[in-house]
């Protein structure tokens, strides 16, 4: 991970798509499309299909025209058109599921708002609007031969199962090279503090992470709303140290006094440095959520090569029945994908 980058911009020059899936404006928002997805059907309002951000519609349609089971581009799609979409499933599955449950946080009377391409968006929308974080990761792997003489059958077999290796490696920040205890580069660590600060944690898995098939590629999303730092809290009243009254000399009177006063003006550095240390963590919060401002409608790419030794189980490799033991090197590049979405905000 040598690039300083933290996360490298997609070109400002290149104009955003949004016109990805060939929908008129003049269309019915409200109409079906029918989306064959690796065999499954789903049906999706128009309005909801381009209500999904940039990353994924991209993802939907790499080519950004609607296909038929043949491959010919749909140029006039209707209802009774069915959409073939080379997807999983279970993660389109997913991204619906998340993007529902997220409308339905939008208060009653919220209007759903148009901004052009080359609009910026209000920060104080994020209060008023729920919003999504969407982190994917493209993983392509590359395996090592243990030795040579390995039949093409034999290497397919390693190849399925250093895949299936990787897809039970869950934790998000694991790829990223997070470790309890482990110093990341100054890069990975602000990417870190700034996706655990607005929702993630450190221990968080992919929402869905599943192998493409027949290639020694792997798929992971994660939906996660964007928490907004916290609304100020009134600071409680310091309590008031009175010396108590006795009997004693007027020098232990005095000197009682004295510790009254000094608790007393520890009690208020005390309430102001906390004060100060909570206005401080709002506007870091609040600092955060803007700096995610820029990814809306703006996805960005951070792309790293890493590679690692590991021993995985291969079903039949060795004989026709049990496992074997195979050490293996992976040579691993990931690509992370990281947009805001905010409900309610076309």
């Amino acid at each position: 991970m040598s690039n300083p980058d933290i996360i490298t911009q997609v070109s400002p020059e290149a104009p955003l798509r949004h016109d990805t899936t060939q929908i008129d404006e003049d269309v019915d928002l409200n109409s079906i499309i029918k989306l064959n997805i690796r065999g499954q059907m789903f049906y999706i309002t128009r309005d909801e299909l381009m209500s999904l951000p940039e990353s994924i519609l991209l993802c939907l349609f790499p080519n950004g025209v609607f296909v038929d089971i043949n491959g010919n581009v749909i140029t006039n799609l209707t209802e009774d058109d069915t959409v073939y979409v080379n997807f999983s499933p279970s993660c389109f599955q997913y991204i619906i599921d998340s993007f529902s449950s997220a409308a339905m946080k939008l208060p009653p009377s919220s209007t759903p708002e148009v901004y052009d391409g080359y609009s910026t968006l209000d920060a104080d929308v994020l209060s008023e609007k729920p919003a999504i974080i969407v982190l994917r990761e493209d993983l392509d792997y590359y395996v090592i031969p243990p030795k040579r003489g390995i039949s093409p059958h034999g290497i397919r077999l390693i190849k399925q199962a250093a895949g299936s290796y990787l897809v039970n490696r869950e934790q998000i920040f694991e790829g990223l090279g997070y470790e309890p205890g482990k110093k990341l580069g100054p890069a990975e660590e602000h990417l870190l503090e700034m996706l655990c600060s607005s929702g993630f944690d450190v221990q968080s898995d992919w929402g869905h992470r599943s192998s493409e098939p027949g290639k020694t590629v792997l798929t992971s999303l994660s939906l996660v709303d964007l928490k907004h730092p916290e609304p100020p809290q009134p600071e409680p009243e310091s309590p008031s140290l009175n010396p108590v009254a006795s009997n004693s000399t007027s020098n232990k009177q005095s000197r009682r006094s004295r510790i009254a006063e000094l608790a007393e003006s520890a009690a208020r550095s005390a309430s102001r440095s906390v004060s100060r240390n909570r206005s401080e963590s709002r506007a870091k919060s609040a600092g955060t959520s803007s700096k995610l401002l820029l990814f809306w409608r703006k996805p960005a790419r951070k792309c790293w090569w890493s590679n690692t030794e590991v021993t995985i189980q291969v079903p039949g490799l060795l004989k026709t029945d049990g496992l074997s033991e195979v050490t293996v090197n992976l040579h691993i590049r990931r690509v992370w994908t990281l947009e805001l979405s905010v409900i309610g905000v076309h």
